[in-house]
């Protein structure tokens, strides 16, 4: 057993909270590292979400597996292992980058093993990290802590991605996966300092396939409770048409920035850069203005309006400056949206 922390900003969470803003920043300039790789180098589209969908559906599929096996098993262990395995991942990938790089379809078929690999890896480490939380900082501090490792993870995205397009101009795909390779290796090897109290649970016989069940009725229940209210089912609904629609743009925007308007690989990482900037800047405006009733409902119908009126802007510009200004409009935008519907902006009852 480990003694009950004092202090907020004791070791153990200084340990944990810099390994995951390293790891994060690292994964984000990686992910560009990998867009633009795809882009340059088999000049396919549908190739370049492959790996995000791949990432999406994997940690979907194990997620409850992934939950009870951090319930099951030294989460300390967990951590690291997690970290040095997508680190050696990650090593290995820049290794045959760089001594075998006209060998295309098998690098991209390593970057597609890795995104399912790191899917699986992800749905252990995620339960761990959470569950560890608790048991280094006083009980009290909960709360400021979970804001602080949310917080420093949004920061962590938002540098990443806006230094990801510039990192790889300067040094390209194959160092900036030897990076992230060596983020991760450093990561674990600090994490390995984190003293955890042992609450491990045995068990028991078909736990398992209970664990599975039980999260799958939590998840029948919600969408029962979702379309029995119509107020909630409108405001998700469009929400998920929102994010149906506008993830390819994510997709497609190494090839906008580059084909249509011709500048460099740098201007990606100003634009996500840009989008994540709107989105924190959205957040913060949802929190001081904390609007109410139909004032905030006609808030939510405004955003989308003006964010359809921004993406037309943003497309058919073709200056560089305009369509950065309206990508960052439509961060913050998409982040009053997202406030509204998971807050109960919009009517939530059924009349």
């Amino acid at each position: 057993m480990t003694d009950a922390p004092k202090k907020l900003f004791n070791r153990n969470f200084l340990l944990l909270w810099q390994g995951q803003f390293i790891s994060q920043m690292g994964t984000q300039m990686a992910i560009i590292g990998e867009i633009f790789w795809v882009k340059h180098s088999l000049h396919m589209a549908t190739l370049v979400g492959l790996t995000s969908i791949l990432w999406t559906l994997t940690t979907i599929l194990f997620g409850p597996i992934g939950g009870s096996f951090a319930d099951t098993h030294s989460r300390k262990k967990i951590i690291v292992l997690c970290d040095i395995l997508s680190g050696i991942g990650f090593f290995s990938l820049s290794i045959v980058i760089f001594t075998m790089p006209d060998a295309l379809w098998l690098i991209f078929g390593l970057i597609i093993t890795l995104a399912i690999i790191n899917g699986i890896i992800f749905s252990a480490f995620n339960p761990a990290i959470q569950a560890s939380v608790p048991d280094i900082v006083p009980a009290r501090d909960l709360q400021r802590a979970n804001s602080i490792t949310s917080s420093s993870y949004q920061i962590s995205v938002l540098v990443g991605q806006s230094l990801g397009g510039v990192i790889f101009k300067v040094i390209g795909a194959p160092f900036m996966f030897l990076v992230n390779s060596l983020s991760f290796l450093y990561c674990g090897i600090t994490e390995s300092f984190i003293k955890l109290p042992d609450r491990t649970k045995k068990m028991a016989k078909g736990n398992l396939k209970k664990t599975i069940r039980a999260h799958m009725a939590n998840i029948a229940e919600g969408l029962k409770y979702i379309f029995s209210n119509k107020g909630l089912r409108s405001s998700l609904t469009t929400i998920a048409v929102l994010n149906f629609f506008s993830s390819p743009i994510i997709v497609l925007l190494p090839f906008f920035v580059e084909d249509t308007l011709h500048i460099g690989a740098e201007w990606y990482g100003f634009f996500m850069g840009g989008f994540g900037m709107g989105a924190i800047v959205g957040y913060i405006l949802t929190g001081i203005l904390d609007l109410k009733g139909k004032v905030k409902s006609s808030a939510y119908v405004f955003s989308i309006t003006v964010m359809a009126v921004l993406g037309i802007i943003f497309a058919l510009s073709g200056n560089p400056v305009i369509s950065l200004i309206a990508f960052t409009l439509i961060g913050i935008l998409k982040r009053v949206c997202e406030h509204n519907v998971y807050h109960g902006t919009a009517d939530t009852n059924s009349r």
